[in-house]
């Protein structure tokens, strides 16, 4: 499948990944109250966090594996077959300690109901495979699948939580999306005509290579996921969720802004596997002015909106959350950007231990800064560490880009230029603001007109390469060359 058709079911998979939420949250954050929603952003970070060590870096490795023995029907099944057998060893494993933890620490104890409802993610991590599906370039099972759950898991919610003593129903209907996300999975791999075979046979070539990758995830989870449970421990459950529900919004535009990633990781390892290094210049400037052109008005936007825009959104009980929005929307930037140096370059080009490297700086760097902000600040203490940590892990990823490969994709003039152009929002927004209108026409009001200025500008000022040639293709297919 091409790399343009790729993109589109991506980012149409982002788009309903961005959709969905802003129909829920505000939906959950009402019935369930801040509390509530702490509660259940806390057991599902926790459960997350062992189903990140039980997949053992497989969801990043094998996307590159299979990306590189696509063309060859028996090495496929076999690496799957490979990658299916260590997973499974490595769920064992780390079930038995989520277990095991939730009887030995007494919060965790006090929560156990709960926890044990969200550890079924933990259990059945090796049946999450959509990493075979990415490395097959195969998006469109991915995103047709994924809408289809999403709108049967959207007409459940409304229907089974309706109080704040839903939480147990609220976490099985995500235990039960992820289920059919699974089964459907496998409908297809058994389609595909891939033999799922258990292994002992060839896994130890994988050993070093998934190490690295797994120590990466390590680090990349304690500071994208511990901070939620070093807020539940060291502050309280209403601090996680006005935490969790920054982050949400934040994540859910992030969705954009590295929807690119999943696309060109494939591709940069299977063109540095068949020596086609002409086309990878060619294809990181693209991706670094995607980042730009989206990551930037973003980040901007949101900053402006939050005052309005959250109370708006969660109700009123959640005005705590608005600082850290403001705080965590730099991470549209700082990951869009290190999603780009560090998972499209390092990784996609099998320099695994320089990306390590630049993870473990942030992760280091994210447990000192929480450890000394969370009891003070709370939840705007997690969101200013988790900003410092992905700044610095982006600087040292590019760094070690530039190190390793001799790429150098920043240019600073089309930085600044970006940057200009994402600044305009503001003098609009205060304008629009004055004319007091009520919130929601407001934030359409300065969505449709900011689109349109920043447009205007990514065309005549920045001459943003991906803005040009889609202005060219419609104007080819507008009026097509006669012959």
């Amino acid at each position: 499948m091409s790399l343009k058709k790729n993109l589109v079911y991506n980012i149409v998979l982002n788009v309903a990944n961005v959709l969905y939420p802003f129909i829920t949250v505000p939906y959950v954050a009402r019935v369930l109250g801040a509390e509530g929603v702490g509660i259940t952003s806390f057991v599902t970070t926790f459960a997350g966090y062992f189903a990140i060590l039980a997949a053992l870096g497989i969801p990043t490795y094998g996307v590159r594996g299979i990306s590189k023995v696509r063309d060859s029907a028996e090495k496929t099944g076999n690496l799957f077959s490979e990658m299916f057998s260590i997973n499974i060893l490595s769920s064992l494993l780390f079930s038995f300690l989520y277990i095991a933890s939730i009887f030995f620490i007494p919060q965790l104890f006090e929560l156990k109901s709960l926890l044990f409802v969200a550890g079924i993610q933990v259990f059945l991590s090796p049946f999450n495979i959509d990493w075979f599906f990415s490395g097959r370039e195969n998006f469109k099972i991915i995103t047709i699948r994924s809408l289809i759950i999403k709108i049967l898991s959207l007409g459940a919610l409304f229907i089974f939580v309706k109080t704040k003593d839903d939480l147990i129903a609220y976490l099985l209907l995500n235990v039960f999306a992820q289920l059919g996300n699974q089964f459907w999975n496998f409908f297809a791999l058994h389609r595909s005509e891939i033999k799922i075979r258990i292994t002992r046979n060839g896994l130890k070539q994988h050993l070093k290579p998934l190490l690295y990758l797994y120590a990466s995830a390590i680090a990349i989870s304690i500071y994208t996921i511990l901070d939620t449970i070093m807020l539940g421990f060291m502050s309280n459950y209403t601090q996680v969720g006005y935490y969790t529900s920054a982050t949400k919004i934040s994540k859910l535009l992030l969705f954009l802004v590295t929807s690119l990633g999943p696309v060109i990781l494939p591709r940069m390892a299977y063109y540095k596997e068949t020596y086609q290094k002409d086309f990878i210049n060619g294809v990181l400037a693209k991706s670094y002015a995607f980042v730009l052109f989206l990551s930037l008005p973003l980040a901007t936007a949101l900053i402006l909106i939050a005052p309005d825009f959250v109370p708006f959104f969660f109700g009123k009980d959640f005005n705590g959350a608005i600082l850290p929005l403001q705080i965590l929307s730099l991470l549209l930037i700082s990951i869009g950007l290190s999603n780009l140096s560090g998972v499209q370059i390092l990784v996609g080009m099998g320099f695994d231990k320089p990306f390590m490297r630049s993870v473990l700086i942030g992760t280091i760097t994210n447990i000192i800064l929480n450890l000394s902000l969370i009891p003070d600040f709370g939840a705007i203490g997690s969101s200013v560490a988790s900003v410092v940590a992905e700044t610095l892990i982006a600087f040292a990823s590019a760094y070690y880009v530039s190190k390793y490969t001799g790429i150098r994709f920043f240019s600073i003039p089309i930085f600044t230029k970006n940057l200009l152009a994402a600044l305009s929002l503001i003098p609009l927004y205060f304008l629009l603001h004055h004319l007091n209108m009520p919130v929601w026409i407001l934030m359409m009001v300065f969505f449709i007109t900011g689109t349109v200025l920043y447009l205007f500008l990514q065309y005549y000022f920045v001459k943003n390469v991906i803005i040009l040639e889609t202005v060219m293709m419609i104007k080819n297919r507008c009026h097509p060359v006669q012959k």
